[in-house]
């Protein structure tokens, strides 16, 4: 019998990609309205980018189905067993896409000038808990969509150890390229201090 089952696939470049670059360009009007200097303008557009990125890759392309939502049980639509079936490959993936929101949670060092100090760089435990939370609601999101409306993804507890992991590394590496900018170069030692030349000396030797 023919497939009578009806889906819509939507593109993350019909969608997603858009969306992102519209906000981009309204954030970056905003910054400069405010007077914001180079370093914030850009933190703040590739910030938004990178999010743009991480919904296009963890939700598109979107499958949406038309049909009655399926009435399979939920549990085979998940993996609750850490690393009992790893794909090394994706999981390595997952860690490199989450490295630069471990920047991004850590936060700025400093502030333009002109603008207000930021905040104290947030802990790596701080960072960990907050990238941990945001990827189980978003695995939870995905499989509340899955059996709903549709979606392609599957809730993966090792997406969830991949992404923490990932976000942890970004931070230490963050604070180390911060540790590196934020270290002056050493200075040469003083030389010893010179006496000061007499006037009659001076003309003596003009």
């Amino acid at each position: 019998m023919p497939d009578s089952s009806w889906h819509v696939v939507v593109p993350a470049l019909a969608s997603v990609v858009p969306v992102t670059i519209v906000a981009v360009v309204l954030v970056e009007l905003r910054s400069r309205r405010t007077g914001a200097g180079l370093g914030t303008i850009l933190w703040r557009t590739s910030l938004v980018a990178y999010l743009g990125a991480l919904v296009a890759v963890t939700f598109f392309p979107f499958v949406i189905d038309l049909d009655a939502p399926p009435d399979s049980p939920w549990r085979p639509m998940m993996n609750l067993d850490p690393l009992s079936s790893l794909h090394l490959r994706s999981f390595w993936l997952n860690i490199v896409m989450t490295v630069p929101l471990g920047a991004y949670l850590t936060g700025r060092a400093r502030a333009g000038r002109g603008e207000t100090p930021r905040r104290r760089l947030r802990g790596i435990v701080q960072v960990g808990a907050l990238a941990l939370l945001a990827s189980v609601s978003v695995e939870l999101l995905q499989l509340a969509l899955h059996l709903s409306i549709g979606g392609n993804r599957a809730t993966d507890i090792d997406d969830v150890i991949a992404n923490t992991a990932g976000a942890v590394a970004g931070a230490l590496l963050w604070r180390a390229v911060l540790l590196v900018v934020r270290t002056p170069a050493p200075r040469p030692h003083p030389s010893e201090p010179r006496a000061p030349v007499r006037a009659s000396e001076g003309a003596r030797g003009s």
